[in-house]
């Protein structure tokens, strides 16, 4: 789909997220299937705030490791996986997984712990050194297509969203804004990603 005149960037990286609180569990939350909906889509809103566009990375699969919460990535541009590592380094994707994670499972801050590896390379030691972390997740490819559940998840989470756009739009607005939704990436200005994170005013980064 994103495959541009050239072979595509692609590279793949894993996020370990942890809560540093005992009585939030994340992979307890992420295996119940209440709670499942909304830790992904915390991470997802997240994940896009981190690249500016909500295609900027892909979640491939989410492993639960007690006491982490193991999301696998893939890249798809190195423009991307740039602006990822920065937002990464300078604390502003903790900060909003924090601040999605505490809307969408409404409770108390969720305070969070992450790490980033690529194959055997672990990037917070690297993080000053972009092109070297760039390198890494560009040797590590994706081993996998997102699986089935987060497949599931994602179209569960794209109906969601289609509902509420079509409930909260002035009339006449609601074809534009479902037209929007249904094209395969974001027109300028990132609108889709405005429109998957409406419901959070205040919270964009």
């Amino acid at each position: 789909k994103m495959a541009g005149s050239s072979a595509p960037w692609i590279g793949s990286a894993y996020l370990f997220l942890q809560s540093t609180c005992k009585t939030i569990a994340l992979p307890a939350l992420y295996e119940s299937s209440q709670k499942k909906p909304c830790v992904f889509k915390a991470l997802k809103l997240a994940l896009a705030d981190s690249t500016g566009s909500v295609n900027g990375v892909d979640m491939l699969k989410v492993h639960c490791s007690h006491p982490h919460l193991i999301v696998q990535l893939r890249f798809c541009k190195q423009e991307n996986c740039r602006q990822f590592l920065r937002s990464y380094r300078d604390g502003a994707l903790l900060k909003s997984l924090q601040s999605h994670l505490q809307l969408s499972l409404a409770t108390t801050t969720v305070p969070l712990k992450v790490e980033l590896k690529a194959g055997s390379e672990h990037l917070d030691k690297v993080l000053k050194d972009e092109d070297h972390c760039l390198e890494c997740i560009y040797r590590e490819k994706p081993d996998r297509l997102p699986d089935e559940e987060i497949m599931e998840l994602e179209k569960s989470l794209k109906s969601l969203v289609l509902y509420q756009n079509t409930n909260n739009n002035v009339a006449g607005k609601d074809c534009s804004s479902l037209k929007s939704l249904s094209q395969p990436y974001p027109p300028q200005g990132s609108s889709l990603h405005t429109q998957l994170t409406f419901t959070f005013q205040g919270q964009q980064f």
